[in-house]
């Protein structure tokens, strides 16, 4: 009769795993579509960490939904889409999951959770497109606003432009303005906000009027290339930056590009969301990282341009 002397440690914990993988299996509370799945992921979690493969017994002999619940995280699914499978709250997955498994998301590898990221992601704005998108596009086609689109569907005004910008959706002027059109409105802005003129404070008292009242900041770029130009046109004071001011941190939209794909790499990484608030956070730590409002100018809009990216990264 052969004996066991010679075996490992970890030989005999594989023999008595594999036992008790048989048996539990056998017992456990596992959809039977789901009982091959799990014992090749058992097999292989041996081979690589006994203790990960520890874990997933426990879960079966525990519960049989833990362990399914954990496959279907490892697929790519959410908590909330596993919760509506199993009839609860996502809340309950995650004890369900941290109780068994403690640090569930370890167990996945980062780059399987870049993917599902990149792609639930992709999911929710090809949703989100398929709720709004016909609306939006009848609303720009009567000529509408993304403020007056936002308005009337009740969404924000920058969901509107992040659209526009993925479909290659561009305003056109609703109103011909002359440059006494545009130079008067510099003039009434700074004497009825009584302050000298920056780009914000001219789109926030053209707002406050009716964006239909005056140009928009835009056009005046458009038509005098700088907002300081349009000022000293008007003879309106300008309290910007100067254009010298502005230069110096001149980045071509390539280098922004490259500043996005780090920074989607870094919210990836430390398991965040890829937000304003997150981009902020992202460049106390980062030195010499643009601000927002660089990015958003050479990229013409963050979000839309960090949509793209994930978007292509998906594909």
């Amino acid at each position: 009769m052969e004996t066991t002397t010679d075996m490992t440690t970890d030989d005999q914990a594989a023999t008595e795993l594999r036992n008790l993988i048989e048996r539990t299996l056998a017992g456990a509370r596992v959809p039977r579509g789901t009982r091959t799945q799990l014992s090749t992921t058992l097999e292989r979690a041996m081979r690589e960490n006994l203790s990960l493969v520890r874990r997933y017994v426990r879960a079966l002999a525990y519960d049989g939904r833990a362990a399914e619940m954990m496959e279907r995280y490892a697929e790519g699914q959410t908590l909330d889409e596993i919760g509506e499978h199993f009839e609860v709250t996502r809340e309950r997955v995650r004890q369900i999951l941290t109780s068994t498994f403690g640090d569930y998301r370890s167990v996945v590898p980062q780059d399987v959770r870049h993917e599902h990221s990149l792609r639930r992601l992709a999911e929710r704005t090809a949703k989100w497109d398929e709720a709004h998108g016909a609306q939006i596009l009848d609303l720009f086609s009567e000529g509408r606003s993304d403020a007056q689109i936002a308005e009337g569907l009740g969404i924000p005004r920058t969901k509107v432009a992040d659209f526009r910008s993925r479909k290659g959706l561009r305003h056109t002027r609703g109103v011909d303005w002359t440059d006494d059109d545009i130079l008067d409105a510099l003039s009434r802005c700074s004497k009825e906000i009584a302050q000298g003129l920056t780009i914000s404070r001219y789109s926030e008292w053209r707002e406050s009027i009716g964006l239909d009242k005056a140009p928009s900041y835009l056009t005046v770029l458009i038509r005098y290339e700088t907002f300081e130009q349009a000022c000293a046109e008007g003879n309106v004071p300008y309290v910007g930056r100067s254009n010298a001011e502005r230069r110096s941190d001149y980045i071509t939209p390539e280098v922004a590009r490259e500043y996005l794909s780090e920074f989607l790499d870094w919210t990836i990484a430390n398991n965040k969301k890829a937000t304003s608030g997150t981009f902020a956070e992202y460049r106390e730590d980062h030195s010499g990282v643009p601000s927002m409002a660089v990015m958003s100018r050479r990229l013409g809009g963050f979000r839309s341009a960090l949509d793209d990216l994930i978007s292509q990264r998906a594909g």
